[in-house]
């Protein structure tokens, strides 16, 4: 069966070469070029800010090699012996401000509220509403919204220019820790006559 390119994407490439100052635009170029491959955020983040050319960027191997650097990715922010010491402190802190009240020590009281508070802060910031520890924010989540805005750039313009284009870049593209270009099929309408026989 022969594979036909959809047309759409040659169309997509010359707008994206004639505006090719967005660097929005040359991410969308490389995405392209090695389309249906994953290539992960902080290597689109780190060429952008090297501001390379195209033709500079390396290859796709170095690409998906950046996905194994994200160390922290899976690491939760405490671990269990920490928040069993945190919740032995706060029952230690209790019964220290109940003697003070007993006492009428009010300063005593307000001294070791306030460390009991930062306690209970800090647990907060640790654990999700269920209890259970929170992950470190992803090393890669900045590099995400780095290159999300410089393609959001561009979809802004090609919107305004060719809507076609610009839902058709939409549809294509998959976002997230990994960025990929899936090039969808060219629609029966698109599709030349003389080549429909070998589709069928």
């Amino acid at each position: 069966m022969l594979i036909q390119t959809n047309p759409l994407n040659s169309e997509l490439l010359a707008w994206l070469e004639a505006n090719e100052t967005l660097k929005g635009a040359i991410v969308l170029r490389y995405l392209i070029k090695f389309a249906n491959l994953p290539v992960h955020s902080t290597f689109l983040e780190h060429n952008l800010a090297c501001n390379r050319p195209l033709d500079k960027w390396p290859d796709y191997p170095e690409a998906a090699a950046y996905g194994l650097i994200n160390l922290l990715e899976d690491m939760d922010m405490a671990d269990s012996d920490t928040i069993a010491e945190c919740q032995k402190e706060c029952k230690r802190l209790l019964a220290k401000i109940a003697a003070c009240g007993d006492l009428n020590d009010y300063h005593g009281m307000e001294k070791h509220q306030h460390e009991y508070e930062q306690i209970l802060s800090y647990l907060k910031e640790v654990r999700k509403p269920n209890g259970r520890l929170k992950p470190f924010p992803p090393s890669w989540n900045g590099s995400y919204h780095m290159v999300y805005s410089n393609i959001s750039r561009v979809f802004a313009k090609l919107q305004e220019e060719t809507p076609t284009l610009a839902s058709y870049a939409k549809k294509c593209l998959e976002t997230g820790q990994w960025y990929k270009w899936s090039e969808l099929p060219p629609s029966p309408a698109q599709t030349t006559p003389w080549l429909m026989c070998y589709l069928t």
